[in-house]
C-alpha cells in the first residue's frame, strides 16, 4: 500500500516539474510574449493566414501579420490599401496570439 502511494507522489512531482519547466520556457513572469513585427510589406500577396498585431506594452507598432501560400510570414502596415480591400471582402484577421495558443484554438 505504501509503495503505491509513494509511486503516485513521484508521478505527481514529475508532472508538476514538467509543467513548471514548460511555463518557464514560455516567457518572463509566466506571460506568453508574442514577437513584435515591424510593418514593411507594401506589395499585394496571396494570403493564407492573417493576424492583427495590436499595440501592447512591449510592442507599440500596429500591423497585420500575414502568411502567404508557401507559409512565409510578412508584416503589413494597417493602412495598406490592398489589405483593407481584402478585409472588406471578408478576410478575417483575428488578434495575434502565441503560436502555442493558436494551435490549441485550431484544435477546438
Amino acid at each position: 500500500m505504501w509503495t503505491c502511494l509513494s509511486v503516485s507522489r513521484w508521478i505527481f512531482l514529475l508532472t508538476l516539474t514538467v509543467v513548471m519547466l514548460f511555463l518557464a520556457s514560455e516567457g518572463v513572469d509566466g506571460e506568453i510574449h508574442i514577437k513584435c513585427c515591424k510593418p514593411t510589406r507594401q506589395r499585394k500577396i496571396a494570403i493564407k493566414h492573417c493576424y492583427n498585431q495590436t499595440k501592447r506594452y512591449y510592442c507599440n507598432r500596429p500591423a497585420y501579420k500575414v502568411a502567404d501560400k508557401s507559409g512565409k510570414w510578412y508584416c503589413v502596415p494597417p493602412n495598406s490599401s490592398w489589405l483593407k480591400e481584402l478585409r472588406d471582402a471578408g478576410l478575417k484577421c483575428p488578434p495575434d496570439i502565441s503560436p502555442i495558443l493558436r494551435k490549441m484554438f485550431k484544435s477546438l
